[in-house]
C-alpha cells in the first residue's frame, strides 16, 4: 500500500499510518480544523492537508519520518474487509480535495 499512498500524495513517504505524528501547535489548529473525509485514513489526510499547506516541494523540509525500532501488531482492529472497497474512493475523494485542488 505504501507505492500507492506516495503516488496518491505525490510525496515519497515511507509509513503514512504507523508511528507517532508531532505537530507544531500553529500546524495543528490548521490541520484538526475541519472535520476529517475518512475515519480510516485520517492519516494519509494530514499528510495531504500539510502538503496542501506547505506546498509539495515545501513538505520534504517540514517532515522527518524516524523508523521505529519495534511494532507489536495488535489483532484488536475494528476495520471491516468490506472497507477496502471505500478506501479508494475515500483516496480519490482526499487527493481531488487537497493534492488535485489548486488554489485560485
Amino acid at each position: 500500500m505504501r507505492p500507492i499512498i506516495s503516488k496518491v500524495l505525490n510525496v515519497n513517504i515511507y509509513d503514512t499510518q504507523c508511528g507517532c505524528k508531532l505537530f507544531t501547535k500553529e500546524l495543528s489548529i490548521k490541520l484538526f480544523k475541519d472535520q476529517f473525509i475518512s475515519k480510516w485514513l485520517f492519516d494519509i489526510e494530514l499528510f495531504a492537508r500539510a502538503i496542501k499547506i506547505y506546498g509539495k516541494y515545501n513538505i520534504v523540509n517540514k517532515m522527518c519520518e524516524v523508523p521505529v525500532k519495534e511494532w507489536i501488531d495488535s489483532n484488536n482492529t475494528n476495520v471491516k474487509p468490506s472497507y477496502f472497497f471505500r478506501l479508494w474512493y475515500d483516496l480519490y475523494k482526499i487527493r481531488k480535495k487537497y493534492i488535485d485542488n489548486k488554489p485560485s
